[in-house]
């Protein structure tokens, strides 16, 4: 029973993963896919409208029948094309009524809203009740005097997609299904490498999906190019068929094919070279100005070799023969071309593989847990055991409680995480014509988090640290879940201050948990639980919206929070308020009778030690945090010309930076000897980022910055950033340690005093946007990055400050 109970939810956990990596890369497909079929069709369209109007202009009434006559080639030389014809503005009644207008000036966005994802079809083939028409207006000298209408084949859009993704989804299927009976069959094995095969063959499994899923989206889009390339040939084929059956020579007896073919190639912007060849022999041609050198006029180009010769394995190459003559058109286009289109989406892909890995593994180290500790139970049944034997079981046990709280941070941070590539947009949009701003809201949620981190540590103290935990998630649930169904901006701001105190409550317990285990490390989990979460909730956030909406993916995150409670409920198992060692306890109660509870308080906010770690660490890092790296820079790439998603995963950087420095210091502890090292090491490495970046200026060109395509510009944005988040990720958790450490630590406890030194750090949360906004930007609304120099010489001054050994304000005050 235990055995099926483990398979069961280890195939809930792939079908998870995997269902989210097929869910992304089919959003991605229909992003990609559709735009690129519609502009092929535009474009065949858009030559015959040049057409009809130049006859048009020169007084053919549009009533003659040979318009109607080209209109029904087009239709039978395009294997996309089921219809086309002209329509007269007086003679509506040929247009489907149900049929979707689409226009060819329609974005990748606009058309994605109106294309719904066919699931069924997915899965097996299945009928197209789609009806789509793509409407150009056809003009005289006057005005517009008729539409010229394209009804596209049934599954115009669909049919390409479902085809190349069906059999990666029954492949995944498969997998999910016989994947756990292999994990769960090599139980015999020593558990250290039953769980490193485990994870091995979890992780082998996401990344055979992934890179199927990117091989599937690269034959899309080769495709694609493929069929544009053939529609143009034919299209090209048509036109010069004509002066071929009425007898005319092209060469001798024609000219002007090299503008011809100038036309069909800028309205196909990806293809870069046609070619016209009469017996092998380039007659007539347009390439690109980038590929002008590679063949000159009446050069010998062969069809048959285009596909051996190594000099075009770069190309998609097409060779199309005119009928009853010695001419032939060749059409190539760079694979380049299709590398670069394709190139946003394997990379949200793969940042989704990344995301998925980190997220799910702990999900899959719970289940790990839960099996080793029913093995060691049997095994204590079986045998009496000794002390050293229930020591090592203790310390075992504890690992395994880590391994248990973890997914409850780890969810409880995903839940906010997942709306962040969009909430402030989002707020914008509700607080148009209101009284309160949005930095308002912002605000209001770093306070609530500051003002609950302080009597949610004197809490952990005495109380049931589950039930906070409880309490915490509960009052997300609430806050994140409220938004999708309240517009009201007032309402949103009381519903984000109860999702402020919410995550302070959850921080607070879940590091109190931590500490009671007496874990040395446990910052450095926290630290590594938020950045997990927070990679995974950007990336997938920003995947998920414009697919589902906002409302939407504020109803996931709050799903999100629901299992996290269940989670909660159902798997942690509460420790004792006091769970300390003797001589811990003999410690405390020696202080407490030698120092009333009033006069502990009075020493905490009076330990200058403690404001020192807050004014030269916390406070810095806090500010740099959310006042650049979550307020300029996103304003600062958004000037350069980034896109959207791209600077959300330049982000991503950061937070995988502060994971690489955590792990490193989770993994070897005898960091921990050097705390101040550590943090020294921090502030500089944070100053040297920031100034980086505020040398921007001199490292690119105006151009360059403008339009943000310099190699080099992206280069130094992206080192500046990871720079950064490794720096911080030796700041975040060693500063907690060292805080904890303290005399007031053992006067108040750890946890009172790591709360006292969260609040007083999260004040550097809530000054940070409102420095950045005094110290960078100008009166005119202009950023001045160059003054990021001076701040990042400030931070290396903070550090050094910090570590100078003769400054010990507490050894002053004892003197």
């Amino acid at each position: 029973m235990q055995k099926i109970k483990q398979i069961l939810s280890l195939q809930i956990i792939m079908t998870l993963s995997m269902g989210l990596l097929l869910f992304i890369g089919v959003g991605e497909s229909y992003r990609v896919m559709p735009s690129l079929l519609l502009t092929d069709a535009c474009n065949q369209a858009q030559l015959l409208k040049n057409s009809i109007e130049t006859n048009l202009k020169l007084g053919i009434p549009v009533e003659f029948k040979g318009f109607n006559q080209l209109a029904d080639n087009l239709a039978e030389q395009s294997d996309q094309i089921a219809n086309a014809q002209i329509i007269i503005l007086h003679d509506q009644q040929a247009q489907h009524h149900d049929a979707l207008i689409l226009t060819c000036n329609m974005t990748d966005k606009d058309l994605q809203r109106v294309l719904t994802i066919d699931w069924q079809g997915l899965l097996i083939e299945s009928d197209f009740d789609d009806h789509y028409q793509i409407t150009l207006g056809l003009a005289d000298k006057i005005g517009q005097v008729a539409q010229l209408v394209i009804t596209p084949e049934h599954g115009f859009f669909k049919q390409a997609i479902n085809a190349q993704f069906r059999s990666v989804i029954i492949l995944s299927l498969v997998l999910c299904v016989l994947f756990p009976f292999i994990i769960c069959f090599n139980q015999h094995l020593k558990i250290k490498y039953a769980k490193l095969m485990q994870q091995g063959l979890y992780h082998l499994a996401l990344l055979l999906v992934g890179c199927l899923i990117i091989n599937s989206l690269i034959n899309l889009y080769t495709a694609g190019i493929k069929a544009q390339s053939n529609s143009l040939a034919r299209s090209l084929e048509a036109r010069l068929s004509i002066p071929l059956t009425l007898g005319f020579d092209l060469d001798s007896d024609l000219s002007g094919f090299d503008e011809l073919l100038l036309e069909y190639r800028l309205k196909n912007p990806d293809i870069s070279h046609i070619y016209l060849l009469n017996n092998s022999k380039i007659s007539s041609s347009s390439v690109t100005e980038s590929h002008q050198n590679e063949y000159k006029s009446k050069e010998s180009l062969v069809c048959s070799s285009l596909s051996s010769e190594a000099q075009h394995s770069q190309y998609i190459s097409i060779c199309l023969d005119l009928v009853g003559s010695t001419y032939q058109i060749v059409i190539k286009t760079p694979w380049s071309r299709v590398l670069t289109k394709l190139w946003r989406a394997a990379r949200n892909i793969l940042v989704l593989l990344i995301a998925a890995v980190l997220l799910l593994s702990l999900f899959f180290d719970v289940l790990v847990s839960i099996q080793n500790t029913r093995n060691r139970s049997n095994n204590c049944n079986t045998s009496k055991g000794d002390i050293k034997d229930r020591l090592v079981k203790e310390k075992v046990d504890n690992a395994e409680l880590l391994t248990l709280i973890r997914p409850v941070f780890a969810l409880g941070v995903l839940m906010e995480a997942i709306n962040l590539s969009f909430l402030p947009a989002y707020l914008s949009s509700r607080f148009v014509d209101a009284d309160f701003s949005v930095s308002s809201v912002f605000a209001v949620y770093f306070i609530c988090f500051a003002i609950i981190l302080i009597p949610a540590g004197r809490c952990a103290e005495n109380y049931s640290l589950r039930n906070m935990m409880l309490t915490g998630l509960i009052l997300s649930v609430i806050g994140i879940g409220g938004i999708a169904f309240i517009y009201d901006p007032l309402s949103i701001i009381v519903l984000r201050g109860l999702s402020g105190f919410g995550q302070g409550i959850l921080l607070i317990a879940v590091q109190s948990y931590l500490l009671r285990l007496q874990n040395l490390q446990a910052t450095e989990q926290l630290v590594i639980g938020f950045n997990m979460s927070t990679i995974s909730g950007v990336t997938i956030g920003a995947l998920l919206m414009p697919m589902l909406g906002e409302s939407s993916v504020f109803l996931i995150g709050a799903t999100i929070g629901t299992i996290n409670c269940i989670y909660c409920f159902m798997m942690i198992t509460d420790l004792d308020p006091v769970h300390k060692t003797g001589a811990l306890i003999q410690r405390d109660v020696s202080n407490q009778v030698k120092m009333p509870k009033r006069y502990k308080f009075i020493k905490l906010f009076s330990d200058l030690d403690l404001y020192k770690s807050v004014i030269l660490i916390g406070f810095p890092t806090k500010a740099v945090y959310v006042g650049v790296l979550m307020f300029m820079i996103p304003l600062l790439l958004k000037a350069f010309g980034f896109d959207i998603d791209t600077i959300g995963q330049i982000l991503v950087f950061y937070y995988f930076g502060v994971l690489i420095s955590t792990i490193m210091i989770s993994k070897f502890g005898g960091f921990l000897n050097y705390v101040s090292l550590m943090l020294f090491l921090g502030c500089l490495g944070s100053g040297l980022g920031l100034i980086m970046l505020g040398m921007l200026g001199q490292l690119a060109t105006h151009q360059e910055m403008l339009v943000g395509k310099s190699f080099k510009l992206t280069a130094v944005i992206l080192v500046s950033v990871l720079l950064i988040g490794i720096a911080h990720g030796l700041i975040h958790a060693p500063i907690v340690t060292h805080v904890v450490r303290s005399k007031s630590a053992l006067l108040v406890g750890q946890a009172t005093t790591a709360a006292t030194y969260r609040f007083l750090e999260r004040l550097g949360c809530i000054a940070g946007p409102v420095l950045a906004s005094l110290i960078l930007v100008n009166h005119d609304g202009t950023m001045n990055i160059e003054l990021l120099v001076l701040v990042g010489f400030s931070i290396i001054v903070c550090g050094i400050i910090f570590i100078w050994p003769n400054i010990s304000f507490n050894k002053k005050l004892k003197k």
